[in-house]
């Protein structure tokens, strides 16, 4: 069974619990990652930030040390773990990424692992026990209440949208009606909080103080990625992998809305 130590990111970058809170946002936007390890002088793990909370902060509050806003009870693996209690705890705790340590007692940070780390870890099993769990059926385990936005919408509305609900990415959908009247929502793209960051949206959304901002259209990225409610999980891991994302809008054979899977529902599937 394949364990931590073998699937993990070694020597990750990590924040200094003094460091300015700039400098964590800096290393967000370089290295994308969702949090940010934080340890003391001796690489003792203390805390970690993530994407969400530092982003957070305006710069008028560019004084903040990290120390100010880390979580001092982060969650963390250790190498021995194995890939099924590593996805329970993603699957649990609901966060993407954690940072490795040596052990409890020394905390030193060795590593970061990630929830598509382990899915491409369990697509590479050969026990008998993921590919069976692979062939589950995506219309079982998606989530049906999907939140979405559309084309026109301003981008002030969409990012506390996400920021409340914590998600971090939405199917942008355009409502059409059939020859009956019955209304649809057809996927016509995606946009996700690095689509917002990487535009420099967010910087205005935060600090400008308009009251009328870039629409959704402006900045989402088209023909989306997605999947039909008869395929496999199986399926749905290899297109996550593939195309580095965690969540997939499920759509008929109009491409109307019916539901969406994300990386966690396909790591419970396989974890059990």
């Amino acid at each position: 069974m394949t364990s931590v130590d073998e699937i993990m990111t070694r020597n990750p970058v990590c924040a200094g619990e003094d460091d300015l809170l700039t400098n964590a946002r800096s290393l967000v936007r370089k290295y994308k990652f969702r949090v940010i390890p934080v340890v003391d002088d001796g690489g003792k793990l203390v805390g970690v930030v993530s994407r969400r909370d530092i982003l957070q902060v305006t710069s008028t509050r560019a004084n903040l040390t990290v120390k100010a806003i880390m979580n001092t009870n982060p969650v963390f693996a250790l190498p021995g773990e194995d890939t099924y209690a590593v996805a329970k705890k993603f699957v649990e705790t609901g966060i993407r990424q954690f940072p490795v340590i040596n052990g409890e007692a020394d905390r030193k940070v060795i590593g970061i692992i990630s929830s598509k780390d382990t899915l491409k870890a369990f697509l590479g099993q050969d026990n008998g026990i993921a590919p069976r769990r692979g062939k589950e059926i995506v219309k079982k385990i998606m989530v049906t209440d999907v939140i979405y936005c559309e084309q026109d919408d301003e981008l002030s509305k969409v990012w506390p949208m996400m920021y409340d609900t914590g998600i971090t990415g939405l199917p942008v959908v355009e409502q059409k009606k059939n020859k009956k009247g019955v209304k649809r929502n057809d996927v016509v793209g995606m946009i996700t909080q690095l689509d917002i960051i990487k535009h420099g949206a967010f910087r205005l959304l935060r600090e400008s103080g308009r009251t009328r901002s870039s629409t959704v259209r402006k900045i989402m990225r088209t023909s989306p990625i997605t999947i039909a409610p008869d395929k496999s999980t199986g399926e749905a891991a290899e297109l996550m992998l593939k195309h580095n994302i965690v969540r997939l809008p499920v759509v008929d054979d109009r491409k109307g809305l019916v539901g969406i899977i994300t990386v966690e529902d396909v790591l419970r599937a396989y974890a059990g």
